[in-house]
């Protein structure tokens, strides 16, 4: 089971990046040249048959110009969801 789950996610996370990738009218060729890989890696990622470690997902985000988020999720996320504020820092006690 779990091994169906990986796999599952390996194709999830490549779909997004092509989806991503040609949404911005790249070619494999061009991400490649961006992330200093080949485009065979490429083309194993966006199939499923690679599984990218998190580095390489980070390096795929900032060449897309899109969060790591974004290349996880199943679907683009919906932007009427509120977004998460980030704390406000506590003030020293004294």
């Amino acid at each position: 089971m779990a091994k169906e789950s990986a796999a599952k996610i390996k194709r999830l996370v490549g779909r997004r990046i092509s989806e991503v990738r040609r949404g911005q009218d790249l070619t494999q060729d061009a991400l490649a040249a961006k992330l200093n890989v080949s485009t065979q890696w490429i083309s194993q990622c966006e199939n499923g048959h690679e599984n990218p470690s998190l580095e390489a997902l980070v390096r795929f985000a900032n060449a897309l110009g899109v969060k790591v988020v974004d290349l996880l999720a199943d679907e683009p996320p919906d932007p009427s969801l509120p977004q998460r504020v980030k704390p406000k820092a506590r003030r020293p006690r004294g």
